[in-house]
């Protein structure tokens, strides 16, 4: 049995109306994710409220961090760095976040940043 997929098929998966997936390198500037919603003037990703943060074993050793962020209703965007890639200060909050309390204690804290001009507090219930 042979299967085809058409570009034009109305079952076509796309991150652009759901979210993205970025992944952060070594000597990017998380303190500034403007360019993915996460702005300066709110510490970038130390100023997210983010749904969660685990930890992942990957083979050879290798630790990565996965962290999502819930935009609205409809939009999450999936974060990976490796463990150790930036500063002590940085390092401490991915951990901190990944072994933090339950997530509805997190979802309590408000956490403004500005997503396309427009503020968001994620202070609501689960």
């Amino acid at each position: 049995m042979i299967i085809s997929f058409e570009a034009e098929d109305s079952n076509d998966f796309h991150l652009d109306g759901c979210g993205y997936i970025v992944v952060l390198e070594v000597g990017d500037n998380v303190r500034d994710l403007g360019n993915v919603g996460l702005n300066r003037e709110n510490s970038g990703m130390l100023g997210s409220c983010p749904e969660y943060v685990e930890l992942l074993n990957v083979d050879g050793g290798l630790q990565v961090y996965k962290m999502a962020v819930l935009y609205d209703n409809d939009y999450l965007m999936t974060f990976f760095t490796q463990a150790g890639a930036h500063d002590e200060k940085v390092e401490q909050w991915l951990n901190d976040q990944a072994e933090s309390m339950p997530r509805k204690e997190l979802r309590k804290k408000t956490c403004p940043y500005l997503w396309y001009g427009s503020p968001y507090h994620c202070n609501g219930e689960i």
